[in-house]
């Protein structure tokens, strides 16, 4: 083969891997749009051992709240608050040492039987922007998992309906493995 052809080879096998780059690379782009970091939160919750022994008892401290029925066990540093909002309603909020290890849950009394779905999050708030929903399952409740990007960063939600209330838990996108290893600890009382 001649320098000439050699050439036109090594060109087109250029070109054809450059293709094949592009197209692999627009295609994860289509599964996963906004370029967000794959999210597994099921899996998450599977890694944290809820289907194994006791989680709650390898907690270092348990927070429980005997009124809206629930329990959970946490990292030692957190200093958890509660805050009576109107009509009932209540917030948790658990602060942690370091950045970005801060969590909350806000709880409702709530009228409907779920399971909550992102279209029924819409129905009362229409701008939240909800991105890789997933169903997922803890304490013998569906929920529903999805990432939320606000201005001060990704944000992972759970939401859930249980016993006439609806429970919000936020926290920030990167507290995900941690998050997930206190939902799987979880309790109904």
């Amino acid at each position: 083969m001649t320098k000439f052809g050699q050439l036109i080879s090594a060109s087109v096998i250029v070109i054809l891997l450059g293709v094949g780059i592009y197209w692999l690379i627009g295609w994860k782009s289509a599964s996963n749009p906004g370029g967000l970091p794959e999210f597994n939160f099921a899996q998450n919750l599977k890694d944290a051992g809820v289907n194994g022994g006791d989680p709650l008892s390898s907690q270092d401290n348990i927070y429980e709240n005997a009124y809206w029925g629930f329990a959970f066990g946490h990292a030692g540093d957190f200093q958890i608050k509660e805050i009576d909002e109107d009509n009932g309603a209540l917030t948790v909020l658990a602060e942690g040492t370091g950045e970005k290890r801060t969590f909350q849950i806000f709880i409702t009394d709530f009228d409907e039987a779920g399971p909550i779905t992102p279209e029924r999050i819409k129905k009362d708030l229409p701008g939240v922007k909800i991105e890789q929903p997933q169903t997922i399952s803890f304490a013998g409740t569906d929920a529903l998992a999805f990432i939320s990007p606000k201005e001060e960063g990704k944000m992972i939600e759970v939401w859930f309906v249980r016993g006439g209330a609806l429970y919000q838990v936020s926290a920030y996108f990167e507290f995900a493995g941690e998050l997930s290893k206190i939902l799987a600890s979880w309790k109904f009382l």
